[in-house]
């Protein structure tokens, strides 16, 4: 009995093992592109992951929003 325990908890590892192999074969660590721009006096962030898309507003040390320099580029753009 003791054995036949081993046995089956043994094969469920091994299982759990081979298709979390699998999967992590097919599905490569994706690309994110983070992309910066301004837009009503502040600096957003927007991000693109596996052709999903989202952002949020760039906040400082203190939590509050950061304010747009009209001097700087507009649009930056970084592959991470």
């Amino acid at each position: 009995m003791k054995i036949l325990r081993l046995a089956v908890m043994g094969w469920i590892a091994v299982m759990t093992l081979l298709i979390g192999l699998a999967v992590g074969i097919r599905n490569p660590k994706p690309i994110t592109e983070a992309r910066t721009f301004c837009a009503y006096g502040r600096v957003f962030v927007e991000f693109e992951d596996n052709g999903r898309l989202w952002g949020t507003l760039m906040l400082d040390f203190y939590g509050h929003p950061l304010p747009c320099n009209e001097g700087n580029d507009p649009e930056i753009k970084n592959t991470i």
